[in-house]
Parts: structure tokens; C-alpha cells; sequence
């Protein structure tokens, strides 16, 4: 279980670089449509930003126990 504590953030960390990989490359090139809706562009760059604080903060968490 603790194994799977540790692991998890930095799961979470790569797909949120992933998702705001894809959201860069998609505002400079429109043609690969990887994502469609505008709103939803901007929601996933905060998902990005949001999950990497919080993985960072929990990884802080487990180094301090």
C-alpha cells in the first residue's frame, strides 16, 4: 500500500505534463486537434497546473514521514 501511495503522484505529475503537452502543442499547431473546445483547453491547463501542486505537496508529505 505504501509502495502504491508513493507511485501515484508521480503518475499523476506525468499525465498532467502529458495534458499540458497537448495544450501548448494544440494553441500552436490547431491542425492536430488535440483538443477541440476552447473551454476545455483552459480547463485542462488548470487540471495540469493544479494536479502537479498537488502531487508536489504530497510528495513533500511522504518525504516528511
Amino acid at each position: 500500500m505504501k509502495t502504491i501511495r508513493k507511485i501515484i503522484p508521480h503518475v499523476v505529475i506525468i499525465i498532467s505534463l502529458m495534458m499540458l503537452t497537448f495544450f501548448f502543442i494544440d494553441r500552436v499547431n490547431p491542425y492536430m486537434q488535440f483538443i477541440d473546445h476552447p473551454m476545455t483547453k483552459w480547463l485542462l491547463c488548470i487540471y495540469g497546473f493544479v494536479s502537479i501542486l498537488n502531487s508536489i505537496l504530497f510528495i513533500a508529505k511522504l518525504r516528511e514521514e
